[in-house]
């Protein structure tokens, strides 16, 4: 089960995928909240106003995938209305509801809003031309995706309460502990050194699309504390970086503020969008002292739309996604606790040198972590 939701105005873009990682909170069959068959999505740092519009997709494996549009209206001004539309939303405390009843993004139970206002839109696909996420509005379908997919997000990280759900991870099976703490931030030393050599992964979401993970089995002694401050956009010239983007379908640029080595391997996560499955993502940095771009990484984007690379170093990055065909790899799996490479390829009826192929991440594959994602062919 994934869900993607993408703003129409910037192609902003939240991606949930069950058992996986997801911009934001998401309950699926009571998993969490919510009751028996209900899907409730929240992306992380949205805001909405009167005129957006988001596409919604919900896929469910091979077997089914349903489409709609969510509209947001001021209920207070005839003139903030959509007229006609049939995949009616409103906007409840700065949060996207679509059915659920809750305030969040999804959902399809055919619930109201207590001012009376339907926001059942799970029947939605097959609507009009104008909201149906499967027409074709752009002309190119070559053209690049975004070059501004991603906004800056301040929040205010209380870290003794992190510190506090990470004690309480450290003793449960849940091999992910997730946070949202926007784009600019610090993490105190005391708390990574908490779980360092541990399975444990510390997920902190910066509420767009872009996120960082840190895997306790890098963190190898104790360290100084990790300063991420994120910014959309770099200082990449257009001279160097114009010939990658032109003949990519997806540029993302972003900036770290510290130029200079993590204290430890982090894993940057980024949502290039479920059009682009299968195909091949690509992180850059700019080497400024010979004006060139560098290769830092690869990665197959999965089926909900992900690429992860990994970085050790702040500094100026591009990620494209080429316009070439889609390879090999669309899955993507968390290996849990008992979990061989071995096994997990016979499962799947594939190779382990296929896994080891596509994952080149795994140094040995006798050697893997709870939590860690891989991916299969």
């Amino acid at each position: 089960m994934s869900v993607s939701v993408v703003r129409k105005s910037d192609n902003a873009s939240w991606n949930f995928v069950k058992d996986g990682f997801s911009d934001g909170d998401f309950y699926v069959n009571e998993g969490g909240y919510g009751s028996a068959a209900a899907v409730i999505f929240k992306p992380n740092g949205i805001t909405t106003n009167a005129g957006d519009s988001y596409d919604v997709t919900v896929t469910l494996g091979d077997f089914a995938t349903v489409n709609y549009t969510v509209n947001f209206f001021d209920l207070d001004s005839p003139e903030g209305s959509t007229s006609g539309s049939d995949n009616g939303g409103s906007t409840d405390n700065g949060s996207t509801d679509t059915g659920s009843g809750s305030g969040n993004t999804g959902g399809s139970d055919g619930s109201s809003d207590a001012d009376g206002s339907s926001d059942n839109t799970g029947s939605a696909s097959g609507s009009d031309d104008d909201n149906n996420v499967n027409s074709n509005d752009n002309e190119n379908s070559n053209a690049v995706s975004s070059v501004t997919r991603f906004t800056e997000n301040v929040i205010s990280v209380n870290w003794a309460s992190v510190a506090d759900t990470v004690a309480s991870g450290l003793q449960s099976d849940d091999a992910n502990i997730r946070m949202s703490v926007g784009t600019n931030y610090t993490v105190p030393a005391s708390l990574t050194n908490s779980f360092r050599n541990t399975d444990k992964a510390l997920m902190l979401d910066s509420g767009n699309g872009l996120s960082i993970s840190i895997q306790g089995v890098d963190i190898k002694k104790a360290t100084a504390d990790l300063n991420i401050g994120l910014s959309f956009g770099s200082a990449i010239p257009s001279d160097v970086k114009d010939s990658l983007t032109s003949r990519s379908v997806f540029v993302q640029e972003f900036s770290m503020t510290d130029k200079a080595a993590l204290p430890f391997k982090v894993d940057v996560h980024v949502s290039v969008g479920a059009e682009n499955a299968g195909k091949t993502a690509k992180l850059y940095y700019y080497d400024e002292s010979r004006s060139m771009l560098r290769l830092a990484g690869t990665w197959i984007v999965t089926k909900s739309g992900q690429a992860m690379f990994a970085i050790t170093r702040g500094d100026e990055y591009i990620v494209v996604v080429d316009d070439g065909s889609v390879a090999k790899g669309t899955e993507s799996y968390t290996i849990v606790a008992g979990d061989c490479l071995s096994a997990i390829a016979k499962k799947n009826g594939v190779s382990l040198n296929d896994i080891l192929q596509l994952n080149p991440r795994i140094a040995d594959s006798n050697k893997i972590h709870a939590g860690r994602v891989i991916v299969l062919p």
